[in-house]
């Protein structure tokens, strides 16, 4: 892109457990989107895990933990014109 002076900042976010109904949401939603996007990507054993995960019939559903930490982070490149 032709910048110079490029910089980047990385912004971290944690939600220790245990989570709230949001936080249990954000980890579900995440999972979900996972399973679709990378779901071709991923080996038998890890998408059957990922799919009890989120299947709330099964003991491993994410909904019912009181164990989980959801964390994400972003990171923001900064450059000036040259």
């Amino acid at each position: 892109a032709g910048l110079v002076d490029v910089r980047a900042r990385s912004f971290v976010a944690e939600a220790p457990p245990p989570l709230d109904d949001f936080g249990r949401q954000v980890a579900e939603r995440h999972l979900r989107s996972a399973l679709t996007e990378l779901g071709d990507r991923l080996g038998p054993e890890d998408r059957d895990t990922v799919a009890r995960l989120l299947d709330p019939d099964d003991a491993a559903y994410i909904g019912g933990r009181d164990d989980l930490i959801v964390t994400a982070v972003r990171t923001v490149n900064v450059g000036t014109a040259a």
